[in-house]
């Protein structure tokens, strides 16, 4: 079953987004009233509606014909002539493996190379783990007497201390400015990060906020963002010529700008992407999903080059299977970390990064 929230004026009005979305076919699940006041004007309530449906079964996969094999053979045939490129990778893990076992030989405990076996089993790169193993190993004291227990002490404030240095301060993060613009992959959760930014309790020092959107290319997402405003009283506007967006923030002389943009590629919105970088009081947030591919990733952010002020929100923390990808991912990035998001409640899923917190986490797992 697949469940999502929704939140309405009334309770009508939640489940005929539900409905609207989901279908006709959706199943309260449970339903929360949530009093106003704070930074909901005119201290409205709002209804907050928890829905499932039932997902459609997966259609059984279609009989391999002679026609689809063949043209898949003729897909496939590039891959016989990577022997090059297949050969360098398995010289470069030979060479991992036999470090790792060079490692071993040193005289580490066996709960060492379980240890490090594990964090890998989680998702950490493997270059790492060694790296975390052998720091938590020499500041033990090599040769002593001590367990695995104090090992794994060490082991967490090793990792602790490296994530710590990648934390952004919430404080600093404008500094004088005035305007957050989220950019990121598709479906990375820009606009739900830009409903929460409006509603979180992380910039009150700013009691006005505006929500723009310059996403006027789907329709989803100016329709969802509309409605939230709409609900929560927070001032509205969709800019559709991006050389509007500088002239609208000299415009508005006070308060938070929060800007949702479709820059997936710059390349794709070249124009504003170029009217983003004049705007001097802006501070760009990336949002990162650590479902996605490192490598991926660090190509991604290499194309922002252009952008000044970039901080990362990691998203979709919820959704991964390898939560060890996430240290490694954090150990990688040459920006500071600010947000993570752990799901779709606003603004509950938007979180301040805390190098202490998700490492103590992930502990739990090992």
């Amino acid at each position: 079953m697949k469940v999502k929230t929704y939140y309405g004026t009334t309770l009508q009005d939640a489940l005929n987004q539900a409905k609207e979305e989901l279908g006709e076919d959706v199943v309260v699940i449970e339903t929360k009233e949530i009093k106003g006041g704070g930074l909901l004007l005119d201290n409205r309530s709002l209804i907050k509606l928890t829905v499932g449906v039932e997902e459609k079964e997966i259609p059984p996969k279609r009989k391999v014909t002679e026609k689809s094999a063949a043209s898949r053979k003729e897909v496939s045939q590039p891959l016989t002539d990577r022997r090059d490129e297949y050969l360098l990778l398995k010289r470069q893990l030979d060479r991992l493996f036999n470090y790792f076992k060079g490692i071993t030989n040193l005289g580490f405990p066996a709960f060492c190379e379980r240890m490090w076996a594990r964090l890998t089993e989680l998702g950490m790169e493997y270059s790492d783990a060694i790296e975390f193993v052998q720091r938590a190993y020499y500041k033990m004291g090599r040769g002593g007497s001590a367990g695995e227990s104090e090992f794994r002490e060490h082991l967490k404030r090793s990792i602790v201390e490296r994530i710590k240095g990648r934390e952004g301060n919430i404080e600093q993060l404008l500094g004088g400015k005035r305007v957050v613009a989220l950019v990121g992959p598709t479906g990375s959760g820009k606009t739900t990060i830009a409903m929460s930014m409006c509603l979180s309790e992380f910039f009150g020092s700013f009691s006005t906020r505006y929500l723009v959107t310059t996403d006027v290319y789907r329709i989803g997402s100016p329709i969802k963002l509309e409605r939230f405003a709409k609900v929560t009283g927070v001032s509205f506007s969709k800019i559709r010529d991006p050389e509007e967006l500088n002239p609208f923030v000299k415009k508005v002389s006070e308060g938070l700008v929060i800007v949702d943009t479709p820059i997936g590629r710059p390349d794709s919105y070249q124009k504003l992407y170029e009217c983003l970088t004049e705007i001097e009081e802006m501070y760009t947030i990336v949002s990162v999903p650590v479902t996605m591919y490192l490598p991926d990733i660090q190509k991604y952010l290499e194309s922002l080059d252009g952008l000044k002020n970039v901080g990362i929100a990691l998203t979709k923390v919820d959704e991964t299977a390898f939560p060890g990808n996430i240290v490694s991912l954090i150990n990688s990035l040459d920006y500071s970390v600010y947000f993570l998001t752990d799901g779709v409640e606003i603004p509950e899923s938007l979180k301040v990064m805390k190098g202490e917190d998700l490492v103590g986490k992930f502990f739990g797992l090992i």
